[in-house]
This record gives C-alpha cells, sequence and structure tokens, in this order.
C-alpha cells in the first residue's frame, strides 16, 4: 500500500536544497483545547459513510491497512518535526479524498493526538460530500476575513477536526497561491494547536493549484490508483512533487492484494 522508506529516501535526496521550515510555536495551553472542544460536532451516519467508501469511522478489520499508514506516517512526522500533510494524485478518481477522510479517523483514534484535515480542493470540494456534512462558508470566505474559523470546522471526538466547503470556487489556483492561503493555514495551525493537519489538494492533472500550494507544507503523501499509471508516470510525478516539498509515500489505493503472512487479501 506504500512505499515510505524508498520514497523518502528518493525526496530527500531530490530536495536536499530545501532547508527544514522553522515550526511556528504551537500553544499547548487550555486556550488552545478550549477552542477544540468548542468546535461544532460533527454527527455521522456510519451507513452513509461505509456507502462513500469511508471504513476507519469505527474500527474493525476493514481500517486496519490505513491503521497502518496512520502509523508509519505519525513515526515519520515525529522523526522529522513535520507538521502539515499534504495529501495530492496525478489525476481524479484515484480516491485522495476518500483516503484523506479514512486517514483522518485513523488518525482521530489514535490516543494523545489531535488532527486537523483541511479540504483545500476549492476547484472540486468532495470532503464534505463524503462525510454527509454541510457548512456555511468556504475557505475562499475566511482567506476573506468573513466569518470564524470555526464556521467551517466539524469535530470528531476529541483527537478530530474535519474544515470543509460549501462549493466550488472561481480562480482557485490564484486563491492557493495568494498570501491569504498561507496565512489562513498559519490561523489554523495556530488557534487550534493540532499535531498533524491534513491538506488535501487539487489534483496535479487539472491546474497549477496543488503546485502552487505545496512549498507551503512539509511532505506529501501522493495517492494513485493501481493500473491507472505506469512506474515511470509514478516516478515522473513523485519528482514534480519533491520539487516542492518532501514526499512522505506514495498510496496504492483501489489494489487487489495477495494473501500473506500479515492478514488476507483486501481490496482498498
Amino acid at each position: 500500500m506504500t512505499a515510505f522508506q524508498t520514497t523518502l529516501e528518493k525526496s530527500q535526496a531530490l530536495k536536499d536544497q530545501i532547508p527544514d521550515d522553522a515550526q511556528p510555536d504551537q500553544p499547548t495551553g487550555r486556550q488552545a483545547l478550549a477552542q477544540w472542544l468548542a468546535l461544532p460536532e460533527l454527527w455521522l451516519d456510519v451507513a452513509y459513510l461505509r456507502s462513500q467508501l469511508v471504513v476507519t469511522a469505527t474500527p474493525d478489520e476493514a481500517a486496519v491497512p490505513f491503521d497502518i499508514l496512520r502509523t508509519r506516517l505519525v513515526c515519520l512526522a515525529r522523526q522529522h518535526g513535520w507538521r502539515r500533510i499534504a495529501m495530492v494524485s496525478p489525476a481524479g478518481g484515484a480516491g485522495k479524498t476518500t483516503t484523506a477522510v479514512n486517514l483522518a479517523f485513523a488518525l482521530g483514534r489514535q490516543s494523545g493526538l489531535r488532527t486537523l484535515a483541511l479540504d483545500f480542493d476549492l476547484r472540486k470540494p468532495t470532503m464534505g460530500r463524503v462525510l454527509g456534512a454541510r457548512v456555511p462558508l468556504n475557505m475562499t470566505d475566511l482567506m476573506q476575513g468573513q466569518g470564524h474559523l470555526s464556521s467551517v470546522l466539524r469535530r470528531h471526538g476529541q483527537g478530530m477536526a474535519f474544515g470543509l466547503n460549501d462549493g466550488s470556487v472561481g480562480q482557485s489556483s490564484e486563491w492557493l497561491q495568494s498570501v491569504e492561503a498561507v496565512d489562513l493555514t498559519a490561523r489554523f495551525e495556530a488557534t487550534y494547536a493540532p499535531d498533524l493537519m491534513l491538506i488535501d489538494l487539487p489534483n496535479l492533472a487539472q491546474a497549477d493549484d496543488a503546485i502552487g500550494f505545496l512549498p507551503n507544507v512539509d511532505a506529501a503523501l501522493i495517492v494513485v490508483e493501481a493500473g491507472r499509471h505506469s512506474s515511470y508516470d509514478i516516478d515522473v510525478i513523485e519528482r514534480q512533487v519533491a520539487e516542492q516539498t518532501r514526499v512522505a509515500g506514495i498510496v496504492l489505493n483501489k489494489c487487489t492484494l495477495p494473501d500473506s503472512p500479515f492478514g488476507p487479501r483486501r481490496t482498498n
């Protein structure tokens, strides 16, 4: 499902010229926790989530591959001091957002960890649809100073919150590459002090949205649909991402794995 270590080594070789960004001060007191716990709660319809291929809202056997992905990502993040993790894919239909939501719920079950998943796919935001949730504003409204951060956030339990959009916007590429987008990301980070931020970006084939925003994250996960891209295509995509940020790993989605000593065959 993943190629973390090999990808990390290749990414670091490509990205030696990029220094580690200084991490902003993380509020750890009562204020950040109080604001986190005051976020509107996300009410889950487990049957609906299953219909959207979200299998990690409740822990069971189907969630195990995402639990493994969670553990590997958390280990890498702690090792390298990463906080902002982008989710990207070569093209639409790879299951990037579904993977992001499943990973977010898996992270939310990790004790002592606060995770904030943000839908920054302004061109085609689908995280709200996958969750069956709606919010009154979108990210560009917040970039323009309209509304409070909490208006687009929905919390699940004590360890997980989602930042959603109420619809797509025009000029999404320009918005994502704006100073306002960078500032908004920093405001989410400073206000709620998440340990990890998953940032769902547009797919790489649509436009330059994702490439323009990637320098603002610590690392990226690339979600690839099995059987759709050749190994050469994946290598080119990995290099494109690595020119902008570190590559945390590649997730091969929609694949069937043979039986192995580590568990039964699964289709992700």
